[in-house]
């Protein structure tokens, strides 16, 4: 699939972060990464070997959707590395990918927030997040990451996608108050029949995971249907994989 221009979808989106201001704390992502890593530090895209031909991208598929990238420090070892494979985030990442039955070339791994941190920790909210216009401006880059791929199903990660996303669908209101998982479980983890912007376009199933790198410290919070912990997050899953179809 190439956009509408004849560019693939990833040099397309990386072209429109030419035109990013950063905010305090935040720096600009220097160069993609050649293999496998989360946008915009890498492509976004699953591929065995570290290359700068693009596979495709997947449509009506589905969207992993992260925080924000990294650190400066964290994303120069991914850069020598050739891949960010290496990190915890992937470690959980790829084996409840599996449990699932969702093909990894089926994903487009992305991030709310643009840029990288210039602190020293990569967990916690974005450095940018309290800057309204660059809210404002990923909120609106966000809904362009949708357009293109429009994903069947969205899994995000943590516990400050949900919030984030929430503004961009109006099926995903109750989740605007939610600030942490025990709020998500009562507001209800999985959504379907959302759309983003055209609601002539196809629906979207989304369901709010605990983020991959704090999997062992939180998924025992997790309630759904009767369910509490591990199961509970593998429950909702599942539910949302087979809704979405994209099995």
């Amino acid at each position: 699939m190439r956009h509408s221009n004849g560019q693939h979808p990833v040099d397309y989106l990386l072209e429109q972060l030419a035109e990013f201001v950063y905010p305090q704390g935040v720096a600009r992502v220097p160069r993609r990464i050649p293999g496998t890593a989360f946008f915009p530090g890498g492509s976004g895209l699953w591929r065995e070997i570290p290359s700068d031909d693009l596979p495709p991208m997947p449509i009506e598929k589905v969207m992993v959707l992260g925080n924000y990238f990294d650190t400066e420090d964290g994303y120069q070892k991914s850069q020598e590395k050739g891949d960010e494979l290496y990190t915890p985030t992937w470690n959980h990442l790829l084996p409840l990918l599996e449990s699932a039955g969702i093909q990894r070339e089926e994903c487009f791994f992305t991030n709310i927030y643009m840029g990288l941190s210039e602190g020293d920790s990569n967990t916690g909210p974005s450095p940018g997040a309290k800057n309204r216009e660059f809210k404002r401006r990923c909120e609106s880059f966000l809904s362009e990451q949708i357009a293109i791929p429009k994903p069947r199903l969205i899994l995000t990660l943590g516990r400050f996608v949900p919030k984030f996303i929430a503004s961009l669908s109006p099926a995903l209101a109750p989740w605007k108050r939610c600030v942490s998982f025990a709020g998500l479980d009562d507001s209800g983890p999985l959504k379907q029949g959302v759309h983003f912007g055209d609601a002539r376009q196809r629906t979207t199933v989304v369901v709010a995971l605990v983020h991959p790198s704090q999997r062992n410290r939180n998924v025992w919070r997790r309630r759904y249907r009767e369910r509490r912990g591990n199961d509970a997050e593998l429950a909702m899953l599942e539910e949302a994989v087979d809704l979405a179809a994209v099995r």
